[in-house]
């Protein structure tokens, strides 16, 4: 949603702007000089009074997902799934973080939007073993790692106790084979005389493990980095034609989602904005102030677009559902897909829209209406104690 290029400061952006400034207590009207300048809280009150009996009802209990059976024979295989989706959402996700933030975006900001995916991200773990012996480095080269470092030495005390062993051995083999001269038997007879087996050897490894740990994630969007195609007629996403989210990330985050990007890949800032009306309303602390390491080309951050759009790319005559992640003006992945992965909810829908009414616009009209009263009265008292006094 938005007009022309992107803007993300149009009429919808200024509104969730002002919700988010009036939650968070900010005078954005300031009355004159001299004069009260108080602020009422009313939006923030009554989110508030709201949250803790929805996170109760919906993130209260470890069974948030049921799965019903059609019929007796489904049973079991609905309450194996029923345990596993749970599983997936309350325990391998922070479930209570994620409807919060969800829920309160919902309440305060018109529409939210939650992303589910899986993750595939490498991760990478440095390990350092020292003073190994080769039964221990050899079970270590068994897992798929790489090594950075190695450096062996031999292990003195093992030796003595070697050489001990090969000494003894000798000395048996000696008296066997002397014996069996005295009894006359062949040379080739005799046992084979014992070889000092090599030196054991103490090692000293760095390894570096890369591992792709899949898992299923789940991520509440920031509305104001969502754009919506005019098209959708309600508030889900199931017959939208376009949907993206976009965020920067770093070329090193790339490079560990999988994908092959130079350190000159490009980005587009062109419509894009970090520090839209809502950005601003939300940064209180300057948190999104980051300094570029121009030293390291791999933290560059970059603008990346994750794109649902229908598009004919097959040329058959019917639009299909792509999905696309696109830096610049490099395509880095595409696919054909069968539906959005981001479930959207809002406060109060609006038939046939996608936006819909958020609890800050019901509120607003009454925080604004008490505030200048509370203001005026405030006001009114401090005149009445403190009287202008002057002679005439």
């Amino acid at each position: 949603y938005g007009s022309g290029d992107y803007s993300f400061d149009g009429e919808l952006a200024q509104q969730r702007a002002s919700a988010i400034d009036a939650y968070l207590g900010k005078n954005t009207n300031p009355a004159p000089e001299g004069n009260s300048q108080v602020v009422s809280r009313d939006l923030f009150d009554t989110i508030e009074w709201m949250m803790p009996s929805l996170v109760r009802i919906f993130a209260g209990s470890d069974e948030v997902v049921k799965f019903n059976p059609v019929g007796p024979e489904d049973e079991p295989q609905a309450r194996q799934e029923t345990l596993y989706i749970n599983h997936l959402v309350t325990k391998r996700n922070q479930w209570t973080q994620v409807f919060h933030d969800w829920c309160k975006d919902a309440l305060l900001t018109k529409n939210a939007y939650c992303m589910a995916y899986w993750d595939e991200t490498k991760n990478v773990e440095y390990e350092e073993y020292a003073n190994q012996s080769d039964d221990a480095f050899a079970l270590l080269m068994q897992d798929d790692l790489e090594v950075l470092e190695h450096s062996e030495e031999v292990d003195t005390d093992s030796l003595k106790a070697m050489e001990a062993q090969f000494a003894q051995a000798t000395q048996q083999w000696q008296m066997m084979a002397q014996q069996a001269i005295q009894q006359g038997a062949p040379p080739e007879s005799l046992p084979p005389q014992p070889q000092m087996p090599p030196p054991p050897m103490l090692h000293s490894v760095k390894f570096r493990r890369t591992e792709v740990d899949g898992r299923l994630c789940l991520k509440v969007l920031p509305p104001e980095r969502c754009v919506i195609h005019h098209s959708a007629r309600n508030y889900t996403l199931d017959s939208c034609d376009f949907f993206e989210y976009w965020e920067e990330m770093t070329i090193s985050t790339l490079r560990q989602m999988g994908f092959d990007v130079p350190d000159d890949v490009g980005t587009q800032t062109r419509g894009y904005k970090n520090e839209s009306v809502e950005e601003n309303a939300r940064n209180l602390y300057q948190e999104n102030w980051t300094a570029e390491n121009n030293a390291d080309p791999s933290m560059r951050k970059v603008l990346v677009r994750m794109c649902w759009i229908k598009h004919d790319y097959d040329g058959d005559g019917i639009a299909e559902l792509q999905y696309c992640i696109v830096v610049g003006n490099d395509i880095l992945y595409r696919t054909e897909c069968n539906n959005i992965p981001v479930a959207s909810i809002v406060a109060t829908p609006i038939p046939h829209r996608h936006i819909g009414i958020s609890i800050s616009d019901v509120m607003m009209e009454i925080q604004d209406t008490k505030q200048a009263m509370l203001r005026q009265g405030i006001d009114n008292l401090f005149h009445a104690n403190n009287p202008r006094l002057f002679v005439a």
